[in-house]
């Protein structure tokens, strides 16, 4: 190459660029005539405007492709056999450079192009006038040419900036498919060399997903493919189909990529996710790098088809690539759309259920990159309790807005859809529980002490962060298991120590079975005996601190008195709504306060409401036994002021039949709600309490114990029945007392008044008068007509009716206990009728007789046997 011309082309700035190209042209291939000039310079036109690039900044791959191009060209200039216009193009590319000139290296692979072709002009010019796709590529070049010599022949500047380089291949026009046409008797049935070459190089910028001339993408058909007016052959076309999947492929995850990174909400894992994905394709891109510098070289040594790289040797180079590819484009189309946090984890394991070792590695790879927000989650939750999740991925959610009464049941919560596969219910369960556990001892219990004997000094909660990250980096599977076990015997063993020692939880549920439910029986007894005269009034008449100060005088005269101070102070009198009719029997209540601290958490109002359901119950049938424990009283005490009458005793007698039979009754069903339902459930709630592992075995326990007495105090829904036909029996019991005292009263009225009347007769005797007159004879004798005739057989009458109403009632009573399909309502059948003595009466009742085994009757209540 002239020096000359060197010169002029590095340091001209009058002369335009198309007479600079011109006259490389001349200078290079001197030996060709004028047609064959103008269209290596319409050629060289095109490549430039479609080579040159706006004026920007080089970076580094724009300053190692020029050193490419530029060795390319001393190499060439050496082979001439003149190393001088080497070592002199040298010297005015480094002058070039340091005048700022853009776009040198464009213009230095345009000189190196038409260089080449000197070599061999007839050839060159040959493989021009034949090829359809350089040809059409002349004619598009000459018409921007003149275009360009129009507009003053000034700088040529590409209109549509591309990321990277394309093939230097115009797009064919509309006179090139013409010429094309025309040309068609030149075509061969197969590519040659420059073709091949052409196309290879399209290929790999299809592989990025970036459409060339020759090789567009098709919106129809939602692919790439090679341009119809082109003559290709069909087995050319169809390999050339199958490569470019790889090209749709890559377009599909660089679009989910786009899409995903730009999505603030996707969360970390999800993001995590899309740089997994990029490292990737960031080595696609690297192969993709590698084989294009094979080609570079291969065309820098001047062949037409680089050696190792044709269509079927670039399948076989980007076969393992693809079917990664193809594995990428399938997970996040099917597997991750509309899915974050752990579910997108979750999708992800579960597309690695394959048979093919690859797939499983490359899941492994995505995988092992998404677990570490999932990791620094756990760390956290567990370490302090803290819920680091701005995005909702974690498997753990918040509300807020619960206050601390309710904290442990409902401020934390598993989110279902969020637990990974690889992470099982139990686990969840336990990492929810830990740091549920730590955030109760902070904000409830609100003991730091705790929470600093946990960390075991200064720095130790970061020391175990990077313990247990390290541990899940290591192996998650397997530390996972061992972190949670390790933290959650440490938390929860001092939270139950603060429970038990600090709170005196166990001092609480002795409270509550001493006087809710009835345990302290001396101070039951005589709190009825001072409220009883009372409690008789109507409902209306009752006033709160009238009863308090009658329930502290019966703790002050029971062993009550010495339970701790917290325990009496929070000891109190509540009072129910009351209907009208209602005695202060039926609305007096005992309350226990459990506000403050973390008892509102095990005694939740619903719990409370519970224990006053069962005391209102235990409270009815303990003032039944108080009433039959005052007729028996009555009996006793006038069976012989009334013996004096004979007419009395058979009534009498029927009376103390009738008070038998009821308190056979209601002894058995306070023995069976005494011992076997509050005595054993009692006793498997403090079994359970001392073995109870952490806080929510303690609440169940809690709530176990309260079911198991609602079930056998009969106070369940499904017990309705039985529970109203209790209440019927205790109210004719009550009526029962009624009229007792009626007939008492109207007895010893009758008794003191022929007392009286004999009285006077004697008194009237010793003063010498007539012991009686006739008036008062007849007075006297009315009213025992009237006693005898009216009021002893209305009493007769009244005790048939209440005596067959109570035997029906408890026939009916134990026809439904033994319907139940609960064996131990059968028990209480038998218990009832232990002597068959209301089997005797109804046949509904003759099959309720039970085969009991040889060591005795099994109660179900804890064990207990009754023989």
């Amino acid at each position: 190459m002239p020096p000359g011309l060197m010169g002029r082309i590095g340091g001209s700035q009058q002369q335009s660029v198309s007479s600079l190209l011109k006259s490389l042209v001349q200078h290079t291939c001197p030996g060709i005539d004028d047609s064959q000039q103008s269209t290596l310079h319409a050629f060289a036109v095109g490549m430039l405007s479609r080579s040159v690039q706006p004026v920007s900044p080089v970076d580094e791959d724009d300053k190692s492709e020029e050193a490419v191009v530029l060795e390319r060209i001393k190499r060439y200039l050496a082979a001439q056999g003149n190393p001088r216009d080497s070592v002199i193009f040298s010297e005015l590319h480094v002058k070039a450079s340091r005048t700022g000139a853009p776009n040198i290296r464009p213009m230095l692979s345009l000189i190196y192009e038409i260089a080449s072709k000197s070599q061999t002009p007839s050839s060159s010019l040959s493989i021009v006038a034949n090829d359809s796709f350089l040809h059409s590529a002349f004619r598009h070049s000459q018409s921007e040419s003149s275009q360009h010599m129009k507009n003053g022949g000034g700088p040529i500047r590409s209109s549509q900036p591309s990321v990277r380089q394309r093939p230097l291949v115009p797009p064919p026009s509309s006179s090139s498919r013409a010429l094309s046409t025309r040309n068609s008797e030149n075509r061969v049935s197969s590519m040659n060399d420059s073709q091949s070459a052409y196309l290879t190089r399209e290929i790999l910028y299809v592989f990025q997903g970036i459409p060339g001339s020759l090789i567009q993408f098709s919106s129809t058909e939602s692919k790439f493919v090679i341009k119809p007016d082109l003559a290709v052959p069909s087995s050319v076309k169809i390999h050339v189909d199958k490569l470019c999947t790889i090209g749709w492929l890559y377009s599909k995850i660089r679009k989910f990529l786009e899409t995903k990174n730009a999505d603030k909400t996707y969360g970390l894992i999800g993001h995590s996710l899309c740089a997994a994905l990029q490292q990737e394709m960031t080595e696609f891109d690297r192969l993709i790098a590698v084989l294009e510098s094979q080609v570079n070289v291969s065309e820098s040594a001047g062949e037409g088809t680089p050696a190792g790289l044709s269509l079927s040797q670039l399948d076989v180079w980007m076969f393992e690539p693809s079917f990664r590819l193809k594995m990428m484009a399938a997970l996040v189309e099917e597997n991750c759309r509309n899915k974050k946090g752990g579910a997108l984890l979750t999708a992800v394991h579960s597309f690695g259920f394959h048979g093919d070792p690859a797939v499983k590695a490359l899941t492994r790879k995505l995988l092992h990159c998404m677990l570490h927000p999932l990791q620094c989650m756990i760390v956290d939750w567990l370490c302090s309790g803290h819920l680091t999740d701005n995005h909702i991925e974690f498997f753990i959610s918040e509300n807020p807005a619960v206050k601390y009464e309710k904290m442990w049941q409902d401020k934390y919560s598993l989110r279902k859809g969020m637990v990974p596969c690889f992470i099982s219910e139990q686990q969840c369960a336990k990492i929810l529980l830990v740091g549920k556990s730590l955030n109760f001892i902070r904000q409830v219990c609100k003991d730091n002490s705790a929470l600093d004997f946990l960390q075991h000094g200064p720095n130790a909660e970061e020391k175990k962060r990077e313990h247990y990250q390290a541990l899940l980096k290591e192996n998650f599977d397997v530390n996972l298991q061992k972190m949670i076990v390790e933290s959650e015997g440490t938390v929860n063993s001092v939270l139950l120590d603060l429970l038990m020692k600090k709170y005196k939880l166990m001092d609480h549920l002795q409270a509550f079975r001493r006087y809710l439910l009835f345990g302290q029986g001396d101070f039951i007894r005589h709190l009825m005996d001072v409220l009883g005269s009372e409690l008789d009034r109507p409902a209306t008449e009752l006033f709160k601190h009238s009863l308090r100060s009658s329930m502290e005088s019966a703790i002050r005269a029971t062993n009550a008195k010495f339970d701790e101070p917290d325990v009496l102070d929070r000891l109190d009198v509540r009072l129910l709504e009351w209907s009208p009719g209602d005695v202060g029997w039926d609305v007096f209540s005992l309350h226990y306060h459990v506000s403050g601290g973390p008892l509102p958490t095990i005694f939740t109002n619903q719990c409370v409401l519970l224990y006053l359901r069962i005391f209102n119950f235990l409270w009815r049938a303990k003032r039944i036994e108080f009433v039959l424990s005052h007729i028996w009283i009555e009996q006793i005490s006038y069976a012989r002021i009334l013996s004096c009458m004979p007419q009395l005793v058979p009534i009498i007698h029927k009376c103390k039949i009738l008070h038998h039979n009821m308190t056979n009754f209601v002894h058995q069903m306070q023995y069976y709600l005494m011992f076997e339902v509050l005595e054993c459930s009692w006793a498997e709630l403090v079994e359970r309490v001392e073995k109870s592992p952490n806080l929510d075995h303690i609440i169940a326990a809690h709530q176990t114990f309260l079911d198991a007495i609602l079930s056998g105090a009969l106070l369940e829904d499904k017990l309705h029945t039985l529970l109203t036909q209790m209440r019927a029996i205790f109210d004719i019991i009550v009526q029962y007392q009624h009229m007792q005292a009626r007939f008492f009263e109207a007895a010893l009225n009758e008794v003191f008044a022929s007392k009286q009347y004999a009285q006077t007769i004697r008194e009237n005797s010793l003063m010498g008068e007539w012991g009686t007159t006739d008036v008062s004879e007849e007075e006297q004798n009315a009213r025992t007509r009237h006693f005898i005739k009216e009021v002893l057989p209305k009493t007769r009458a009244e005790i048939k009716i209440i005596s067959t109403s109570f035997r029906d009632m408890v026939i009916n009573f134990l026809v439904s206990l033994h319907e139940q399909q609960d064996e131990n309502m059968q028990f209480l059948s038998y218990r009832l009728d232990f002597n068959d003595y209301y089997r005797e009466l109804d046949s509904r009742l003759k099959p309720t007789r039970l085969s009991l085994p040889a060591s005795g009757i099994s109660t179900g209540f804890g064990g207990g046997r009754t023989r």
